[in-house]
């Protein structure tokens, strides 16, 4: 699939144009309004080769038909390994993200990359379709970091691969080389202990009347001083 999306941030997911390569690996998206575009492969183990990324943006006029988007892609590499706690127990269901070592085009690393996975039952983890580079390897959540607490899981500080003994210190994090469809496993982290968590509770009424209000939605934030918080997630 080829999709094509507004070159806004602010834009919704009702603004993406798609459409499927053909036998030939030629695609030709149409009905496409006027305005600037992102013009994006997805094809989730593989990447875009090289560090051009001048065709990916792409300006529309009225009636205008822009060809020759082309796109060379090539297989990612996958970083595997398994996480457990202070105890040496599997830390389930934990998000594990790569952070770029090097400086790279941001094209360059997939959208697994910056999504994160999350740990499967025995704290194993697998990320594919990754560019080749140089990164670090990180799982738990920065004090300032979304922290997922509608799921119920145990909430730990971020911790990196290392082969130091502080695996907190970003600098001392053993950089992974991940290579064009290669494999780098063993990649394990060991986490800290789990960060004390509270409850929050009450209860939301009309302010009129009084009565209870049923399937409201709320949510929390994290006040670290005036100027910063963090979204909270909430059921």
């Amino acid at each position: 699939m080829v999709a094509l999306r507004i070159n806004d941030y602010g834009s919704s997911s009702e603004s993406y144009f798609r459409a499927t390569t053909d036998q030939d690996g030629k695609y030709r998206v149409n009905d496409v309004p006027p305005g600037n575009y992102q013009v994006v492969p997805v094809a989730p183990a593989f990447v875009v080769s090289g560090i051009n990324n001048s065709r990916e943006l792409v300006v529309l006029s009225e009636g205008e038909n822009v060809e020759g988007i082309d796109f060379a892609l090539v297989r990612g590499g996958v970083v595997t390994g398994k996480v457990t706690d202070a105890d040496g127990r599997p830390a389930i269901e934990q998000w594990v993200r790569l952070l770029a070592a090097d400086s790279l085009p941001a094209q360059r690393i997939s959208v697994n990359v910056y999504t994160g996975i999350q740990t499967d039952d025995r704290g194993i983890y697998r990320i594919f379709g990754v560019a080749a580079g140089r990164y670090k390897v990180a799982a738990g959540a920065d004090d300032e970091g979304l922290r997922d607490i509608g799921t119920g899981g145990t909430s730990f500080k971020k911790s990196f691969y290392t082969e130091a003994a502080d695996s907190s210190d970003a600098s001392k994090a053993t950089v992974v080389e991940v290579t064009e469809g290669g494999e780098a496993s063993n990649i394990d982290i060991t986490l800290g202990r789990a960060s004390q968590m509270f409850t929050a509770s009450g209860r939301i009424v009309d302010g009129e009347n009084g009565q209870p209000i049923a399937g409201a939605r709320f949510g929390m934030q994290h006040m670290f001083d005036e100027r910063s918080s963090a979204y909270v997630r909430t059921d």
